[in-house]
């Protein structure tokens, strides 16, 4: 499974640590394909660092309600 660090703002759901509709978590999202080539996500998981927090699991996403503003790529 490959997961991305991602900074988030979703309506959807608030951050547990911080109330807050922006997050910054691990990214894995389970996609559902169509015959004419186009997909929806079927479920994205959060995944914190920091395991004494639960994952956040948001099923049947829709594009206004989710938003991936960055994505971690390296440290220099």
């Amino acid at each position: 499974m490959s997961w991305l660090v991602v900074l988030v703002a979703s309506n959807l759901v608030s951050d547990p640590e911080t109330n807050q509709r922006f997050t910054i978590k691990r990214y894995h999202s389970e996609k559902e394909h169509f015959d004419d080539g186009t997909w929806k996500h079927k479920k994205i998981i959060l995944s914190p660092d920091n395991k004494e927090f639960d994952d956040i699991v948001i099923e049947n996403v829709s594009g206004e309600d989710f938003k991936v503003i960055a994505e971690f790529v390296s440290i220099v």
